[in-house]
């Protein structure tokens, strides 16, 4: 069992002009004095000097946080993550992205909730975009996309969503354990150099609802993300939205297994029913995602029984069982 404190995990890739500001926030915490915090960088394959400018901005501030810079060779996001979750000594493990500066109160209330609910096994909060050029028109639609805005309405269990942002979230360690479990590997593997294949967040939270606990959305976790001016160009947001659908192919599958393990006919119905309404809600490309999520959500419940020679949802439900079977 991981002692009760804050993880902090930052994973880098060629992050040297994005860090500085990031450690300054998080510099700027006011956590009580009792509970303990460390802050991990995992460099991730970088090849610029992400390892000396880190050293060099942290040690600007006078933190009682411990701090750790770690390797991680093998590039994409997923393994980054891993890697700080198997190197995190807390309970709490606190995923904040190179350009999320978050707001001085984060680390208390997120310490409060988790400690509040045992079943929370994740939860994450509401961010506000910033740039260092204006916003194109398009933004405000995709802005979810880009983890930006709230995740909810209010504050409240965000389960039934299905998904937190990785951007800000915060996990309990003693599940990451069994997430990032060798013997069940991970699906998606996360965004790496000139990959755009969103999702590895998102995943996390599948397993976590497979585990039995709850996702959690609170909106007094704010924090500010900083997106750069070379992903707000057409070409960019193109691409992310082209890796949102081949992460969406296995998400799917999660969401399959947890409908037919975990939900009544009454529920599934509601997966169909929310999908249904957020067709309503929105237009262009996102109208499109969500009528295809309803097709193939549609698709997959008139296919139940059809499915198991499916490599991707044999290694979902490997999972599922594999964790459940001592229950």
């Amino acid at each position: 069992m991981n002692k009760k404190g804050i993880s902090i995990i930052i994973c880098c890739y060629n992050s040297e002009s994005r860090l500085p500001k990031t450690l300054e926030y998080l510099s700027q915490q006011t956590i009580s004095k009792d509970i303990p915090v460390e802050l991990i960088i995992v460099n991730n394959a970088s090849t610029d000097n992400t390892k000396e400018v880190a050293l060099k901005e942290w040690n600007k501030y006078s933190c009682h946080f411990s701090f750790q810079i770690i390797d991680e060779e093998k590039p994409g996001q997923m393994f980054a993550r891993k890697r700080g979750a198997q190197e995190a000594q807390y309970e709490y493990v606190l995923f904040c992205d190179d350009d999320n500066w978050l707001q001085s109160d984060y680390l208390q209330i997120a310490f409060d909730l988790m400690e509040s609910d045992y079943k929370i096994g994740a939860l994450g909060g509401q961010s506000i975009a910033v740039s260092e050029i204006d916003f194109p028109d398009w933004f405000p639609e995709f802005a979810e996309g880009y983890a930006v805005g709230k995740q909810l309405e209010k504050s409240g269990d965000i389960s039934e969503k299905g998904l937190l942002w990785g951007a800000g979230m915060v996990a309990r360690n003693s599940l990451l354990n069994k997430v990032f479990n060798s013997k069940y590997p991970m699906l998606i593997d996360g965004r790496t150099e000139g990959k755009l294949i969103s999702g590895d967040d998102s995943e996390i939270c599948k397993r976590i609802l497979l585990l039995g606990y709850s996702l959690y959305y609170d909106n007094s976790l704010l924090f500010y993300h900083n997106i750069s001016p070379n992903r707000l160009t057409l070409e960019y947001k193109n691409r992310l939205w082209e890796g949102f659908d081949i992460s969406w192919k296995i998400l799917v599958k999660y969401e399959f297994v947890y409908i037919e393990m975990k939900k009544s006919r009454k529920d599934r119905m509601r997966d169909i029913s929310y999908s249904f309404k957020r067709i309503l809600k929105t237009k262009g490309e996102a109208k499109k995602y969500w009528k295809t999520k309803l097709l193939v959500r549609i698709g997959l419940l008139l296919k139940m029984y059809f499915v198991s020679n499916d490599l991707e949802y044999r290694k979902i439900l490997k999972f599922y069982l594999g964790n459940t079977k001592n229950k």
